[in-house]
C-alpha cells in the first residue's frame, strides 16, 4: 500500500444511523473528513476535486452537499473573490 492510500476517515455513528442521507452523501461526508484542515477547521477542496477523488459527478456532489446541509450536518461559508467555499 502507497503513502497516499496508507490511513483511513471514521464516521460517526449519527451519519450511518440518519435515515435521511443517500449513500452519496455519506460518501461525501467521508470525504470532506478526509480533506478536513486541522481537525474541524474545514475543507478548502474544490468541488471538482472532491468529484473526482470520491468518484462522484459534480451534479450528485451538489446535491449530497445539498442533503448534508439541510441536516445541519455541515455548514457552507460561501468566499469572495473566486476563492473555494469552506
Amino acid at each position: 500500500m502507497s503513502n497516499d492510500q496508507a490511513g483511513f476517515v471514521a464516521l460517526p455513528h449519527f451519519i450511518l444511523q440518519n435515515p435521511k442521507l443517500t449513500p452519496d452523501s455519506i460518501i461525501l461526508y467521508a470525504v470532506l473528513l478526509h480533506f478536513d484542515r486541522a481537525g474541524g477547521q474545514g475543507c478548502f477542496a474544490k468541488r471538482e476535486t472532491i468529484s473526482k477523488f470520491s468518484n462522484l459527478s459534480l451534479h450528485k456532489v451538489r446535491n449530497a452537499i445539498s442533503i448534508l446541509e439541510a441536516e445541519g450536518i455541515i455548514s457552507i461559508c460561501r468566499r469572495r473573490n473566486s476563492l473555494t467555499d469552506v
